[in-house]
């Protein structure tokens, strides 16, 4: 649509001029108002207007009517083209959101982060708490894994996968309590019955010991009866020592299954 002029008065205008001056803006007034439309309106606002969308100069925000019988992209914002724009909403409602930032209010936590420089998702209920989702190398190969990470100031822990499976790595002590634990797997590893230790500190290195002590004192005791006694005597003696030596066996071996369940 072209520029619109109207003749501006001079001052020496006849009443009948000025009359004819006002009659004629208002009714090119009056047309604009019914019959202005994307046909003869181009820009509103540094907005392109066209038949079918109205985008911003650049084109890289805008939304659109058109209709292909797909699912046509409505609205969009971050790319000239809509389908593949970083922010976009189809249609159907269904849409994208490239690296967008949830919080509670602004500059403030919790919040919600789609990082798209490091690739990760995370929940933040501070700077230094949160938990986060993502890819990483646990090798020096290019081989990428997922993870779920906890952190809570210089405390933090891993769950992932590596080449001998599932993994679980922590920075800090890693508790496990629970009613029950059930372990459904081939083996477990565990470099030192020392790092395994109940509530009262006593580790399951140091019950292994007590056991070891006193089966070998059993052992001992059975053997120095055994060659001093009589065949009746050795009998029932060793038979009394036994019983009260597999009582204290019994109950380190309880010790040690409570702390291995732990």
């Amino acid at each position: 649509m072209g520029a619109i002029s109207f003749s501006r008065p001079t001052g020496k205008e006849s009443p009948e001029e000025l009359a004819d001056m006002v009659v004629s803006l208002q009714k090119t007034v009056e047309h604009l108002s019914r019959n202005i439309n994307s046909k003869n309106i181009t820009e509103i606002g540094r907005w392109i207007v066209d038949n079918d969308r109205l985008t911003s100069m650049d084109g890289d925000v805008g939304m659109s009517g058109a209709y292909s019988g797909l699912d046509d992209v409505r609205f969009w914002a971050g790319d000239t083209t809509p389908e593949i724009a970083p922010w976009r909403v189809h249609n159907s409602g269904k849409g994208v959101a490239t690296g967008w930032t949830i919080q509670s209010r602004e500059g403030s936590y919790p919040r919600v982060m789609i990082d798209p420089e490091n690739d990760l998702f995370g929940a933040y209920q501070s700077p230094s708490q949160y938990i986060t989702m993502g890819a990483m190398s646990y090798d020096l190969s290019e081989t990428l894994t997922p993870y779920l990470a906890f952190v809570d100031g210089s405390s933090w822990a891993q769950f992932y996968f590596d080449w001998t499976g599932f993994a679980l790595y922590s920075g800090g002590p890693f508790n496990i309590s629970v009613p029950g634990v059930n372990f459904y797997s081939s083996y477990i590893n565990i470099n030192e019955f020392s790092r395994v230790i109940d509530f009262t500190g006593t580790s399951l290195a140091h019950l292994f010991g007590e056991l070891q002590v006193v089966s070998d004192d059993h052992g001992s005791r059975i053997a120095a009866l055994e060659s001093g006694l009589s065949d009746y005597a050795t009998t029932s003696f060793v038979w009394g020592i036994n019983n009260a030596l597999q009582t204290q066996i019994n109950s380190l071996s309880a010790r040690v299954t409570a702390l291995e369940g732990a």
